[in-house]
């Protein structure tokens, strides 16, 4: 009995047996799956079908609720250190983790064609850096 399974290559069974599966990895063949890693193209070409598909009405409306974001985070955090007299409560960084958040989803929704560019090209960096210096 011979089972070919991913692999081109027939395998026996051995005796005994009724099926034996041979597993070959892109590790063991020595392949890579690419020489060079690039994210930021692939949201480049979403983001400009995106902007093409909604328009800029839909852009400006997820653009201020962005901004009202961070703005209320900020004043959230003025407003807690005011009160708190500034040693944040609640174990040293209170509710600041809230606040990272709610800034964070504010200006990525203010400037997605800056911040999530900027991000994948720091992946692509690191992820680049990584296959250059893996054997082949």
């Amino acid at each position: 009995m011979t089972i070919a399974l991913l692999n081109p290559l027939a395998v026996s069974a051995p005796r005994g047996l009724a099926t034996a599966v041979s597993r070959t990895t892109f590790r063991s063949q020595g392949v890579l799956a690419a020489e060079t890693v690039d994210l930021s193209h692939s949201w480049d070409q979403f983001w400009g079908s995106f902007r093409t598909a909604v328009g800029e009405d839909l852009l400006t409306l997820i653009t201020m609720i962005g901004m009202l974001l961070v703005v209320g985070a900020i004043l959230k955090w003025l407003w807690d250190r005011r009160r708190s007299g500034g040693g944040g409560g609640m174990g040293g960084m209170g509710g600041a983790n809230a606040i990272l958040w709610t800034l964070l989803l504010g200006a990525t929704l203010a400037a997605p064609g800056l911040l999530i560019p900027l991000f994948l090209n720091l992946l692509d960096g690191l992820a680049n850096a990584f296959v250059s210096v893996m054997p082949d």
